[in-house]
């Protein structure tokens, strides 16, 4: 899909230093009871020693996100699905031994340093995660990029904090707005 274009440039780098790619999430089938009946519902073994929910920022965050598309209870099950999938993600990636680990995710896991990044900071609070946005530039004007950054998602929020430590743009904006000339 055209929203994994921009994690090209991150994974073509990883092929050329000879990295290897490995799945740190849970498959569907095992993280599917939870969003069906909760943590409660889920196998225990797949619950990271030491597992917890993210904050009330992550959680309005999260809420926000997903406006109306869930009832609350839903909504509950949800966020402790994307919550044990950044805690999965967070335990896997620190049981790597190699010195230069780089855990490719979907943005919501770690914009504003929430997340996965929390929960290795948790689990690891001597090692520092450096966070890398990628943003997807064809999808803003030109405007929209220069010169104060007027993203969507913005990159310092006054309640959240910086988004990343780095905004990574692939694509190229479009001179004017879609639709005109």
């Amino acid at each position: 899909p055209m929203k994994a274009r921009s994690y090209l440039p991150i994974l073509e780098a990883g092929v050329q230093f000879q990295g290897s790619l490995r799945g740190l999430n849970l498959a569907r089938d095992e993280k599917a009871p939870v969003v069906s009946g909760g943590l409660k519902a889920i196998d225990p073994r797949l619950i990271p020693p030491g597992f917890a929910l993210g904050g009330p920022d992550y959680w309005e965050r999260f809420e926000k996100a997903m406006g109306s598309h869930a009832s609350p209870d839903q909504l509950e099950r949800y966020f402790e699905a994307q919550c044990l999938v950044d805690d999965v993600m967070a335990y896997s990636v620190l049981k790597d031994e190699a010195d230069l680990r780089v855990l490719i995710n979907g943005s919501f896991h770690s914009d504003y340093f929430d997340g996965a990044v929390a929960r290795i900071q948790k689990r690891a609070p001597q090692l520092r995660a450096k966070v890398i946005r990628f943003i997807d530039a064809s999808e803003y004007t030109e405007a929209d990029l220069s010169p104060q950054l007027n993203l969507a998602t913005p990159v310092i929020d006054r309640q959240y904090g910086a988004l990343a430590d780095w905004i990574w743009f692939a694509g190229e904006p479009s001179p004017t707005p879609v639709g005109k000339k």
